[in-house]
Formats: structure tokens, sequence, C-alpha cells
């Protein structure tokens, strides 16, 4: 009898010590919708209120910054393990947590008893909250992307395909932004479910706009205006070359100004240099100078614009040099291009 009395005792006491670990009113806050950290203490230093109150609200923030650090390390590897191999966020990059970290939506509180030197802080996040918060960011980035591609679609439409790339390569990289977010969903416990709807969202969306990009890539429209003169005589093969040399890398050729993606205009003509002869056999020397400026389509800006000398030699007269030093030529009129149409 008296050894169930001392342990009904001892359990009384022992509620007793739960109870005031932390303010009643704080129970809501313990609750599966919440994470949380408490902090306790007496102040036996006699330090002021505010002084000892912040000391436990850094030591509670610490503590929950903590709790989320393994949270979203376990929600990482989730994460990872349930997307496919074809698109793939670098989840392991976001995974480092200092324990300082400043969290967002923490909430805190704190009670004192000036009586005893009690104090309490408590650091808290509302999962539920926080959910929508994320997802909304989420939505927010997703929504974004689908208006750029379709503001895209309306510049080709149009005809103006650098405005479409440029749409298209501003939203691109702030679908990496959203990596974070799916960090916290699964560490705030949002269904794993509703996580797959949405990277199954974001991945689509940026597999989408790639596909957009490539397309625009090699697709790329160039009018092509070249007049070439060796010697009083045109020489169409220069413009042939070029073209050729530039079809590869996915450039097709226009001849309406509104449906080109750059206007490129090139002139040159050819000059005698000189005549030598070496151990009995005579050396024509011709320079081929050309002009070339590129410019945008939808703008008319224009982003080159110089002139080159080339220099041939033949053996059978000035008119050979002079084809000779366009073969050169259209390699470095060539080189020009791509560097300016594809930067």
């Amino acid at each position: 009898m008296k050894k169930g009395l001392l342990l009904l005792i001892l359990t009384g006491i022992s509620f007793i010590g739960m109870a005031q670990q932390y303010p009643s009113e704080w129970n809501q806050y313990t609750s599966d919708g919440y994470l949380y950290n408490i902090q306790s203490d007496r102040n036996t230093l006699n330090r002021s209120e505010a002084v000892f109150t912040n000391q436990l609200l850094d030591l509670a923030r610490t503590n929950l910054a903590q709790q989320i650090k393994m949270r979203v390390e376990d929600s990482a590897r989730m994460l990872k393990e349930s997307i496919d191999g074809r698109s793939r966020m670098a989840y392991t990059s976001e995974t480092r947590f200092s324990t300082d970290l400043v969290l967002q939506l923490v909430s805190t509180e704190t009670r004192y008893e000036p009586a005893t030197g009690q104090g309490y802080a408590i650091a808290y996040i509302d999962k539920q909250k926080a959910r929508q918060f994320y997802s909304s960011q989420i939505e927010i980035l997703l929504n974004q992307a689908e208006n750029a591609q379709a503001l895209a679609r309306n510049y080709i439409d149009a005809g103006f395909k650098n405005r479409a790339r440029t749409e298209l390569e501003q939203i691109l990289p702030k679908l990496d932004d959203t990596a974070p977010a799916f960090f916290w969903l699964g560490a705030l416990g949002t269904p794993q479910s509703e996580i797959e709807a949405l990277l199954t969202r974001r991945n689509q969306a940026e597999q989408s706009i790639k596909a957009q990009l490539a397309e625009l890539t090699y697709g790329t429209s160039i009018l092509l205006t070249c007049s070439a003169d060796i010697f009083g005589k045109a020489y169409a093969a220069l413009q042939n070359e070029i073209k050729g040399r530039l079809a590869p890398d996915g450039c097709n050729f226009t001849n309406d100004t509104a449906q080109a993606d750059w206007i490129i205009r090139i002139n040159a003509s050819a000059r005698e240099y000189n005549q030598m002869t070496m151990h009995g056999q005579s050396f024509y020397i011709a320079y081929v100078d050309a002009s070339i400026s590129i410019e945008k389509g939808d703008t008319s800006q224009r982003v080159y614009e110089n002139s080159i000398s080339v220099k041939g030699a033949h053996t059978l007269g000035y008119d050979h040099a002079a084809r000779t030093a366009c073969k050169d030529l259209v390699s470095q009129l060539s080189n020009i291009i791509r560097k300016n149409i594809n930067p």
C-alpha cells in the first residue's frame, strides 16, 4: 500500500515537472501540426530578462534548425529515389544547412517569471502554412514558365525568334530555384503523391523549354547577301560556300527580311599585290578584301561590323591567286558569323 502511494506521488511530481517545462498555452504548438523546439532555464546569473530570454530563443532556433537539417536530408534522399533519371535536380547540393540557419516562417514566443527567474522560449513552424507557402512558390514559377512558353510561341509566329529565345533562356534557370521549396515540402510532411505531381510538372516544363530552345538553336534563319568580285567577274561561289559551312550548324537561309533571325551582308573584291619568281617559278599574289556586317533581324541592331583581308598565291595568275584567297576567306567569315549569332 505504501509502495503504491509512493508511486502515485512520484508520478504526480513527474507530471508537475513536465507541465512546468513550458507554459500551458503552448500545448497547441507541440501537436503534429508543428515543428517546434522549447527551451527553459532558471536565470541563476541574474541576467536581464531580455538577454536571458534571447539566449533561450537562440538555442531554440538552433535546435529547430538541426531538426530541419535532418528532415531535409531524409527528404532529399526520398526525392532523389522518386524521380526518373531523365531530369533530376541536384538535391545533394541543397542539403547543407548550418546550425545558425535563419529559418523562414519561424515564429517565436517567450515567457519569463520574475519571481522565480524561470524563463521559457519556443521556436515553431506551422507545417500547414509552410506547406502552402512553398507549394505557392513552386506554382508561381510553373505559371511563369507556362507564360514564357506561350509568349515565346507568339514571338516565333510573329517572326521574332531572338525574342523567343531570350524569353526561354531567362525562365529556364528559375526552375532550378524550386529545389529548396521541394526540400521543405518533404521536410514538412507533404504527402509523397503531391510532391511527385509537382515534380512531374516542373520536369515537364524544363524538358519542354529545352526542346523549344533546341528548335530555335537549330532553326536559325539567315538572310545572306554576298557580293564578290574577282577582277571584274562575279564570284558566286563565295556565298554558296559560306552557306555550305553554316548549314550543318542548323542554319537555314531566306530571302524574306521578316523571317530572318539575322541579316548578314558581305562585300568582297580582289586586288593584285605583286609577282615574284623563285627558282625559276613565277608566283602571283593577290588579296581579297571583304567587309561584313551582322544585324539582328527583329531589331536591326548591328552586332558586328568589320573588314578583313586575305592573301592568296598561285602560279597561274592573279585570278587563281584571288580564288585561293577566297577559300581561306570563306573559313574566316563563317567563323565570324558563328561566333556572333551563337554567342
